[in-house]
């Protein structure tokens, strides 16, 4: 058990830290049993020990046979390797003591099974591991395909198209005084910066008017598609975030796609710790045969790494394809162009970096900030239809101007 002094030991069941011995110093104890732990560390041991609800027998029996399918709990290895594996670590008297379970105190009793099997805090991690994995994998998958679903809303939502047509006849005459694209003796406008959506935001009729270009494209559009904001909302859920965040995929589009692809790669290191344990320490896991339960632990963690790599595999394919229509999508928008990012680098292997996806982030990031800024003045102008009355936004915005009549054309 020499690597048991840098590992852990697990309790009995619920109540069974009560001793048959004083808490006390090192020792012997008055009815002739030996206490190896110092009065604190027994304390806090026996405590910790009371959150336990299985015996420290079978629990040794789950980490000598790596038993990966035992009921135990993620939230009880964590507690024993957070509570108890520090005081144990030192603990050496325990650790590598090697008389007579039955000349121990109780307390010390129910830890010496798990602090003889070797490599004890790596089996406990890895056992956690392996409960954690299927988790893990389900968050990750499901971060991967919102990052998708929003690349196929934005390209797919035709209440967004409404809008953005609307937003290029405004900018055109904002920036140019024309309203159709061939209305302005040879000004040509094709389309316009995603970022650039929010300054509509700012723009303003005439200084200190309340009326924005944004409450202009409101005014367009609701006398001919008065539930727009709500279809949007809907053709747009992984962009906005209206389904559910714990899921992952829609705060994904607002952001932490580095974070999701260093969680992937993360994903893939651990199996390479088992990997390593199976390879650096075989002689701890070669138990001759297989247990009553299953096969022996080097065959389990064997086949432990085998399935989590085709997991890791699938999870950055996957990645790898969710980023790359991500990109395109960037593209489609005429976005093809970034300080950082050379060309060519979507078709390249590995070839966009941090720099690609921030501005995926920012671009999806823009959309939802836009979305709610339009539904926000879509408001603005339906409750408060005087305030906002086409005549009064503003000279050259309002009804008869260069706009025409609300919703022409669309």
């Amino acid at each position: 058990a020499g690597d048991a002094a840098a590992g852990f030991s697990a309790a009995g069941r619920t109540g069974s830290a009560a001793s048959n011995a004083p808490l006390g110093r090192t020792g012997t104890a008055a009815n002739g049993q030996l206490c190896l732990l110092d009065a604190k560390r027994a304390q806090n041991l026996a405590i910790a020990l009371r959150k336990v609800t299985v015996p420290t027998e079978e629990l040794s029996e789950v980490l000598r046979y790596m038993h990966l399918n035992h009921p135990v709990t993620p939230d009880e290895l964590e507690h024993l390797r957070d509570n108890v594996l520090p005081s144990l670590m030192e603990s050496p008297e325990l650790v590598h003591y090697e008389g007579p379970s039955e000349a121990l105190r109780t307390l010390e009793q129910q830890l010496l099974p798990l602090a003889r099997i070797p490599r004890l805090k790596t089996r406990l991690q890895i056992l956690l591991f392996s409960k954690t994995v299927p988790l893990v994998h389900v968050a990750l998958r499901s971060r991967v395909q919102g990052l998708k679903e929003a690349c196929a809303q934005v390209r797919g939502s035709g209440a967004l198209r409404r809008v953005f047509g609307t937003v290029l006849r405004v900018g055109n005459y904002l920036n140019h005084g024309v309203d159709a694209p061939d209305g302005g003796g040879g000004v040509e406008v094709r389309g316009f910066a995603i970022e650039s959506l929010l300054k509509l935001r700012d723009f303003r009729a005439s200084h200190g008017s309340e009326v924005s270009a944004l409450h202009c494209v409101a005014l367009h559009m609701l006398p001919v598609d008065a539930s727009l904001p709500v279809q949007l909302r809907k053709e747009l859920g992984s962009v906005i975030g209206t389904g559910d965040a714990s899921a992952g995929g829609p705060s994904l589009a607002a952001g932490g796609i580095a974070d999701l692809r260093d969680a992937v790669a993360s994903f893939q290191r651990e199996v390479a710790v088992v990997q390593g344990e199976i390879e650096q320490f075989p002689e701890c896991y070669g138990i001759e045969g297989d247990s009553q339960d299953g096969p022996g632990p080097l065959a389990t963690l064997e086949r432990l790494v085998e399935d989590v790599r085709e997991l890791g595999r699938g999870l950055e394919a996957s990645f790898g394809e969710a980023v790359l229509a991500a990109w395109r999508l960037l593209e489609y928008f005429g976005e093809r162009h970034r300080p950082g990012i050379p060309a060519g680098a979507a078709e390249a292997p590995g070839g966009l970096g941090d720099e690609a996806y921030k501005a995926i982030e920012n671009f999806f990031g823009t959309l939802r900030e836009f979305t709610t800024s339009f539904e926000d003045c879509w408001r603005d102008v339906k409750e408060q239809p005087k305030k906002f009355r086409i005549d009064t936004a503003g000279g050259p915005l309002g009804a008869g101007g260069p706009l025409g009549t609300p919703g022409a054309g669309y």
